[in-house]
């Protein structure tokens, strides 16, 4: 396979698999976390379970995607703009810290409500002895605050590949589909 041995293509294949697992992974959570609102008891429990093994999946892939990220360096970084970079790198970094801190939030919220966390079929955390539903209700709050600042920089990240393609044309929009879709 000479698409393995030229590195520029080996960097976009991985990245474009790394980029679109965590995508659809982050998608499934947020339509799980949706699915949540207005769900009836006997149902609750079962789409609490998916949404929190699916948050826990994506922190996991963002772990691995940020230490291929790091690990590597983008042919295509040579020979850009440096604030282009920086702001991509810190577009990125909020792609990451975001989801990483909704996660988080989300966890503790079902902690302090006296609710164990569950990872697919394994018990992952217990809950905490002493239920404190206050704070429970306020780290709900800003879980669903954080869910808004998620899908507020997934669209600025969209409209950003968007600018890439029909402003500057420079061919970034290709580089993110889905390799059979991305050539043209």
């Amino acid at each position: 396979m000479n698409l393995l041995k030229d590195n520029s293509q080996r960097y976009g294949l991985i990245s474009q698999i790394l980029h679109w697992a965590v995508a659809a992974v982050m998608i499934a959570t947020y339509l799980s976390g949706e699915a949540l609102v207005g769900t009836e008891n006997a149902d609750r429990a079962a789409v609490m379970y998916w949404h929190v093994s699916l948050s826990i999946m994506v922190v996991g892939l963002f772990v691995i995607r940020a230490a291929w990220r790091i690990s590597q360096t983008s042919p295509d970084e040579l020979n850009q703009n440096k604030l282009l970079i920086v702001v991509h790198k810190l577009v990125v970094l909020t792609l990451y810290a975001l989801p990483m801190a909704l996660t988080i939030t989300g966890v503790m919220t079902l902690l302090a409500g006296g609710q164990a966390v569950g990872f697919f079929a394994m018990d992952f955390l217990d809950p905490w002895t002493t239920v404190d539903m206050p704070l429970s209700t306020r780290l709900q709050d800003v879980h669903v605050i954080l869910a808004h600042a998620v899908i507020t920089v997934f669209a600025v990240h969209i409209l950003a590949a968007l600018w890439h393609q029909f402003v500057k044309r420079d061919g970034t929009l290709a580089r993110m589909l889905p390799f059979v879709l991305g050539k043209s």
